[in-house]
């Protein structure tokens, strides 16, 4: 086990709906795991099944999540002693005596105000920069996202580590593609199609404006609602 990592992670939103942040921190706890690294994924559960092949459970139970981070955190990378705690949701404890690295996957709560509730708002103004400026590592998930941090935050040169893509969604044959799509959906005339969760940030908005001057075209959203979801699953329907 010479030079293999001991990662711990804040692993609390694999407890969330599946969507961005909760496939990104499984497949790279999966991808480190499978390479012959420890990973701990630490939860704030009484009891709790790892869903990441290769990554242990830890549930470490206190009734408030910022107690949960700021207490039981620490203590345990005390005893512990992992080579470094991975906030993916960009939010540390205030005191950890372990090297840190968070990632920074945008920062539309700031750039777009209402994007996002404001309890993420919140956090966006105290906890995330906190955390950010105090992290050994920071990363961002693209350049735009890299020059706001530096800009807003003060950090030198983050490193920037792009999303990756499964292998399931490698290009398939077009005309095969299409008649499943029609066969399975309906979808027979020319369509736009929108993946992820379906809220102001997304750009959503636009794109249901711009599918009421084509009528030729069919918008197809494929995600839940998240913040005001609702609202643009009622304009998108009523821009059929």
């Amino acid at each position: 086990m010479t030079g293999r990592l001991h990662v711990a992670v804040d692993a609390n939103v694999l407890n969330a709906a599946w969507g961005g942040i909760p496939k990104h921190l499984h497949r790279i706890a999966a991808e480190l795991a499978a390479g012959g690294d420890r990973v701990d994924l630490l939860v704030n559960q009484r009891s709790w099944q790892s869903p990441v092949p290769g990554a242990r459970a830890v549930p470490l139970r206190l009734p408030v999540r910022g107690l949960w981070r700021d207490l039981a955190v620490p203590l345990w990378a005390r005893r512990h002693r992992p080579d470094v705690l991975w906030a993916p949701e960009t939010v540390l404890p205030r005191r950890i005596g372990v090297p840190t690295v968070v990632t920074v996957h945008d920062l539309a709560p700031l750039i777009l105000p209402g994007s996002k509730p404001p309890q993420v708002e919140r956090q966006f103004e105290t906890a995330i920069p906190r955390s950010v400026r105090s992290a050994t590592r920071v990363i961002c998930v693209s350049d735009a996202t890299a020059q706001e941090v530096a800009a807003r935050w003060g950090i030198e040169s983050p490193a920037v580590i792009g999303n990756g893509v499964d292998d399931r969604f490698a290009p398939g044959e077009v005309e095969a593609e299409r008649r499943w799509a029609g066969a399975t959906y309906g979808l027979e005339r020319p369509f736009v199609l929108h993946v992820g969760s379906l809220e102001p940030r997304k750009g959503l908005d636009v794109l249901i404006a711009a599918a009421e001057r084509e009528p030729g075209w069919q918008l197809v959203l494929a995600g839940r609602p998240a913040h005001e979801g609702d609202r643009i699953l009622t304009a998108a329907r009523a821009a059929r």
